[in-house]
């Protein structure tokens, strides 16, 4: 702007100068346009330093000048004043307009020096910035990426934590401290037959039995305390309204502060232990009992007749000492021969059902057709022995669990079918197979079913002997008969044929 009023005022004096040296009209309109344009320019100058009040009084003394400068040319210049012209023609602004320039360019030297360090320090300051600015970026990217991670692995954790307590035979429940559920696995579901969805927000005492409901509140009371409750025997209630024993584990669920929020207990259900631990006493009772029967049943075939038959061969020797007739002396001694050969068969018979020695000796098979020619003849029932092709030795716990059940199952044959017939069939179909058939009047349906009460300790006997070698015992009978049948699994042998239960 400056610029533009040293080039006016110089227009305006180059034409006043000329109109004054020349006296040529032609220069003062040309002065006239020259100097009406510095108002305007002072005007604008004026706008521009208004922030600056040092300025603006170099500015007021200029505009002050220009217009002593204007009113003395307009004067001078004025007809009919030539003489005063030359007087006035000398006379300048320019001291006011140069302090002016000089002013405004030391300002525009500070402005830029100022400019120039303020360049300087926002560089700096956004290289700085951008340094900070990238570090931040950098340290928030990798706790970002670092807080992802853990994220992922928590997360996977609780999968791997969700999935273990889904998979889990026993039941897992948490509970706040006034009995609502918040969780429950699918092996509770199984165990109770609630739903997660049926179970989770309602009380607890949907599986409690009335009579368990004073249990539960001590249970809480305890988890209140920060306690645990261990191994802890108990009922509960499924949806259906059967009773189930369980064996329970509670414990306490704490915050981040440990303070208890709620309980998380583990249930296991020893329903069918329980039934088992009580089918074993019962059986425990009963083999006793069937002990005690078995002793007296011996006791009594001794003293009925073994013991009466030597008695009798007592009596017999006796006679012989006072026998003087030859033919008295041997009918005596050959009634003594009888009794004595009698005595040693029955003794012989009873310990063969005590212990089969030839069983030992000579193995399954044979063990079972010389037991069938002794038990045809006690019992009179005509028993058949099939047993297929040759037959390898098994291991001794194999071979006298199959004898044995042959042995009670032809027992019962005698005690109760009523049949007159019977037969052993041994093969090796599948399996050992040891099947004895007869032809009487059948079992009751409850005795048929081995996991009746009602069954017999014999039966029960031969179930838990196959059971113990991996093996099963099934009875199917009807009217016109029984059959009972045994089977025992083969193991592979080394060289990949079938070999017999568990070697041998």
């Amino acid at each position: 702007q400056l610029d533009s009023i040293s080039s006016s005022l110089q227009d305006a004096q180059f034409n006043a100068r000329s109109y004054v040296e020349s006296g040529d009209p032609k220069y003062l309109p040309a002065y006239r346009s020259s100097a009406q344009q510095l108002q305007p320019q002072l005007q604008k100058l004026r706008a521009l330093v208004a922030d600056n009040p040092q300025q603006s009084q170099n500015v007021l003394l200029l505009e002050r000048s220009l217009e002593d400068w204007k009113s003395r040319w307009d004067s001078a210049l004025a007809p009919p004043e030539a003489a005063s012209r030359k007087i006035i023609s000398a006379y300048q602004p320019s001291v006011a307009l140069r302090q002016v320039q000089q002013r405004e360019t030391q300002l525009l030297r500070q402005r830029s020096d100022a400019s120039a360090a303020n360049v300087r320090n926002i560089r700096l300051a956004l290289i700085f910035g951008t340094l900070a600015n990238f570090a931040f970026l950098v340290i928030a990217a990798v706790l970002i990426v670092r807080a992802e991670n853990q994220r992922i692995h928590e997360k996977e954790a609780q999968a791997r934590l969700a999935a273990i307590v889904n998979s889990t035979d026993d039941a897992i429940i948490s509970k706040t401290l006034d009995g609502t559920v918040t969780s429950w696995n699918a092996a509770a579901e199984r165990l109770y037959g609630y739903s997660a969805l049926e179970a989770v927000g309602k009380s607890i005492n949907i599986i409690i039995p009335l009579d368990r409901r004073g249990e539960m509140e001590s249970i809480l009371q305890t988890i209140r305390q920060g306690k645990e409750v261990d191994h802890l025997e108990t009922e509960r209630v499924r949806k259906n309204g059967t009773r189930l024993q369980l064996e329970i584990t509670v414990s306490p669920l704490r915050d981040e502060a440990g303070q208890v929020i709620g309980a998380s207990a583990i249930a296991r259900d020893v329903t069918e232990r329980r039934q088992m631990e009580e089918s074993l006493r019962q059986l425990s009772a009963r083999i006793l009992q069937a002990q005690d029967e078995e002793r007296k049943r011996i006791a009594r075939e001794l003293h009925d007749t073994t013991v009466q038959k030597l008695a009798l061969l007592s009596i017999d020797l006796a006679k012989l000492k006072s026998a003087h007739d030859p033919e008295k002396l041997a009918s005596v001694s050959q009634h003594a021969q009888n009794l004595t050969t009698e005595c040693v068969q029955e003794l012989r018979t009873l310990s063969y059902v005590l212990h089969p020695p030839m069983l030992d000796e000579l193995g399954l098979a044979s063990a079972l057709k010389i037991y069938a020619e002794g038990f045809s003849q006690r019992s009179g029932i005509a028993l058949d022995i099939d047993v297929e092709g040759e037959w390898q030795r098994l291991t001794p716990e194999a071979e006298i669990t199959l004898f044995r059940i042959a042995q009670e199952s032809l027992t019962n044959v005698m005690r109760h079918s009523g049949s007159t017939r019977a037969q052993i069939r041994l093969t090796r179909n599948g399996g050992i197979k040891l099947q004895v058939i007869d032809e009487g009047r059948g079992l009751p349906g409850h005795i048929q079913s081995t996991n009746s009460s009602s069954v017999g300790v014999g039966i029960l006997g031969m179930r838990e002997r196959l059971k113990q070698l991996g093996g099963s015992l099934r009875i199917a009978s009807t009217a016109t008969g029984t059959t009972v049948e045994a089977r025992l699994p083969y193991s592979r042998g080394t060289d990949g044929k079938n070999s017999n239960p568990l070697g041998g």
